[in-house]
């Protein structure tokens, strides 16, 4: 096994319209125009505009199980369902309406990426707006909502504190969106002249900051994400620099050594966080496959390779296991890791396939796990060939890697532009995807099928 070497760096402390949530059977969308969102109202009940200064709430610690616990060994465990029977046949999930959040009408464009997660009670959606336009009231840089469960706005867009930068026209977009243990951990990408730089930050429920914004490593930083383990409090931050995996810790608060894996990545790098395990899906160059590096935060454990070798690929945490999915040619193929086996659970696998005309988003895959549930669900983009637009497509897996259910549409054709992103979180009851078609940002909520 491989010590990983610590380097400390310094940080400073410094932070649509809900149409209705009847639910429709998983078919298509007819690919007609959707109808617009009124104006979001500036107070729905919490906070908006800018966060407010002030000393952020304790976090929330888990208990602890003992040495190198599993999920299962967690008390949340015991609230875990089985898996619901939807025949492979029936459509996997309801669709509820779509709410669009934003448009570029409205002053706020985007890039690219999204970013969606479950939090306290709330669902978080970050973004990073482009250039504001005189009809927006908020700056460039990051943007995050609080919707209700069904996606209905909390509250207008509340821009965060961007990470340090002395460019005007560095661009920052996100990286990872996540919560655990009373903290928001949110990391986001600075592209400048001179290469990209990632740094990461943790917010209270009520999102004050609760450290400054941290750099992970000096240099190139891209792909990149954030992940927690809840065994040791840490939360770790891994990047690429084009040649080798770099982890650095925050337990606490604070930063801690940073990081050089000897793990060799270059296209994807994904995190799963199991408790006392962290799996990494990395990948080389683009003939090479994918392998699962895990650690324990301390040492590197072992490297478990794939039989995937898409570079469009995603990776998620389910209860004591780590799914991996991946484009490989017209199909979507899955694969199940144990971590803690440092063991491949499943064969490879095919649950969704896609007109052979190649990618039409920048990130046109994204997963995750729904623990209570165990299922793990996946977005992803769809060409709509002489349709026009593009659409996004939704596939439910269990821990064994089997598909659950037949794929819905989530959105057929937007008729406005190409999907450019997607993203998913998932809540105790089920999944919300959102979409930005480079014109609009939208979400759904998508239920398990009963």
């Amino acid at each position: 096994m491989n010590r990983l070497a610590l380097l400390y760096l310094a940080a400073s402390l410094a932070t649509g319209c809900y149409l209705s949530h009847r639910a429709e059977t998983g078919e298509p969308l007819d690919g007609g125009p959707v109808p617009e969102a009124p104006p979001v109202p500036r107070d729905a009940g919490r906070p908006t505009g800018p966060i407010d200064a002030g000393p952020p709430l304790p976090p929330e610690p888990d208990p602890d199980p003992g040495p190198d616990p599993r999920p299962s060994d967690y008390p949340e465990a015991d609230d875990w369902e089985e898996p619901p029977a939807i025949g492979p046949d029936d459509p996997c999930c309801v669709l509820s309406e779509p709410v669009q959040l934003t448009s570029r009408a409205a002053g706020i464009p985007l890039w690219e990426r999204l970013r969606v997660a479950w939090g306290p009670g709330y669902w978080g959606v970050l973004a990073g707006q482009t250039e504001p336009t005189t009809r927006s009231d908020t700056p460039a840089g990051l943007l995050f909502w609080e919707l209700e469960e069904n996606g209905t706005p909390l509250t207008s867009p509340r821009p965060l504190e961007n990470p340090p930068n002395d460019d005007a026209f560095t661009i920052i977009t996100p990286v990872a969106l996540r919560w655990a243990e009373g903290r928001w951990g949110i990391a986001a990408e600075a592209s400048r002249d001179e290469g990209r730089h990632t740094y990461a930050r943790l917010f209270d429920r009520e999102l004050r900051p609760a450290t400054g914004w941290l750099g992970y490593r000096d240099g190139v930083a891209r792909p990149a994400d954030l992940v927690r383990l809840s065994q040791g409090d840490r939360w770790i931050g891994a990047s690429s620099d084009g040649d080798t995996l770099w982890l650095r810790t925050i337990r606490a608060g604070r930063p801690e050594p940073a990081v050089s894996s000897g793990v060799a990545t270059f296209h994807a790098l994904h995190g799963a966080g199991l408790r006392s395990r962290l799996a990494l899906m990395v990948q080389g160059r683009t003939e090479t496959r994918a392998q699962v590096a895990v650690t324990d935060g301390e040492e590197l454990l072992g490297l478990v390779p794939l039989d995937l070798s898409g570079t469009e690929s995603a990776f998620t945490d389910l209860r004591d296991v780590a799914v991996a999915f991946a484009w490989e040619g017209d199909r979507l193929m899955t694969q199940v890791v144990d971590p803690f086996d440092l063991s491949v659970e499943s064969e490879r696998a095919p649950i969704a396939s896609r007109d052979a005309t190649g990618p039409i988003a920048d990130e046109p895959i994204a997963a995750v796990g729904s623990n209570k549930l165990g299922l793990a669900g996946a977005c992803y983009g769809l060409p709509s060939g002489s349709r026009g637009g593009s659409g996004i497509g939704f596939a439910l897996v269990g821990p064994d890697g089997a598909p659950r259910g037949q794929p819905v549409a989530v959105v057929e054709s937007t008729f406005r532009g190409d999907i450019v992103s997607c993203a998913v979180g998932s809540d105790e009851g089920g999944f919300l995807v959102a979409w930005w078609n480079g014109t609009e940002l939208w979400v759904r909520r998508v239920d398990v099928a009963r």
